[in-house]
């Protein structure tokens, strides 16, 4: 990886720039907002971007007292950020999503991290989800400290969109979001700025998202087939640049889609499986693991009776062992 300089700015002090696509999120774009305004390390500016709300979003935006732009038509949240990248200004563009919230301390470990580390361009914060579920999501880079995630990003995204900051000049070197994709287009950039730059992470939380309930399994197969998508197009891209790093590559691809297929399965997720593992003609060398899978059809009804049974006795298990423990008190 050739890791790239960041221009330093001559104030010496790196100016942050808030950009925030909005679609038909008039309920919580206010309270996002609000959750800017109160960093410790106030940014330089906000850009909210809507990409042709319905609901008042647009009409809101515009009395929040930030920079609120309109895409010209329905075009999705790469275009929308996109669009606010090149309106700002900041040396640094840190995105929010218009449904989550920032902790006070967001911007100020980030900018740390950046001003620390000359030679990183990628910065996030650990985020917990609240709403419809509630959880910590997974620490999967080592605490402040710069990591090199070619080519171990074709694995799996490790950046959360809504907790991240990029130097803006890599984001304008690599031309941005690839507006052809409506989902994984986060992914799809990760994965390109990861052969230019290093990323760090804090392990403290600095961000809530918002889990809610309008994504079913279809929009879980949607996001599946982008991920495939993002990977096969970067593969693509190597092949056509003659890189020596399309054989490791090619395998960590079929790799993480057999992990995908194998996941669907223990968890006899019919669909899912079957989602993924339709997925198979656009990964090579994929040809033999899918004739294996495809055999299990068979057995699948006797499969899921089993899962169920093993999570049946599982779950018995676990409840007589709190009662013994509660026995102890």
């Amino acid at each position: 990886m050739d890791v790239q300089p960041s221009p330093v700015s001559p104030s010496g002090r790196l100016a942050v720039s808030v950009v925030i696509p909005a679609f038909n999120v008039a309920p919580y774009l206010e309270e996002a907002i609000a959750s800017v305004r109160r960093q410790t390390v106030p940014p330089d500016e906000i850009i909210i971007v809507d990409d042709q709300s319905t609901d008042g979003t647009w009409e809101l935006a515009q009395t929040l007292g930030a920079t609120a732009l309109r895409t010209g038509h329905n075009a999705g949240a790469g275009r929308a950020r996109n669009l606010g990248i090149r309106a700002s200004a900041g040396d640094v563009v840190a995105f929010l999503d218009a449904d989550d919230i920032w902790e006070p301390w967001h911007c100020e470990e980030l900018v740390r991290l950046l001003q620390e580390f000359p030679d990183v361009g990628i910065v996030f914060g650990h985020v917990r989800t609240f709403g419809t579920r509630s959880e910590d999501q997974r620490r999967l880079l080592p605490h402040a400290t710069p990591v090199n995630l070619w080519p171990a990003i074709v694995d799996q995204n490790y950046i959360p969109q809504t907790a991240c900051a990029v130097r803006r000049h890599l984001l304008m070197q690599v031309g941005g979001y690839d507006e052809t994709f409506r989902r994984a287009q986060d992914y799809d950039l990760w994965m390109r700025l990861a052969r230019m730059t290093l990323v760090a992470c804090t392990h403290r939380q600095t961000v809530r998202y918002r889990a809610q309930s309008n994504a079913g399994a279809r929009s879980s197969r949607r996001n599946l087939e982008a991920q495939v998508d993002a990977r096969a197009k970067l593969l693509a891209t190597l092949v056509a640049e003659g890189s020596p790093d399309v054989p490791v590559v090619s395998t960590r691809f079929r790799e993480a889609w057999a992990g995908l297929l194998q996941e669907a399965w223990r968890a006899a997720d019919r669909d899912g499986w079957e989602a993924v593992l339709d997925m198979a003609r656009a990964v090579p060398g994929s040809e033999a693991v899918a004739w294996s899978m495809r055999r299990r059809r068979a057995i699948w009804p006797a499969w899921k009776v089993l899962t169920r049974a093993r999570a049946a006795i599982k779950a018995v298990l676990a409840r007589d062992t709190a009662v013994r423990t509660a026995g102890h008190f």
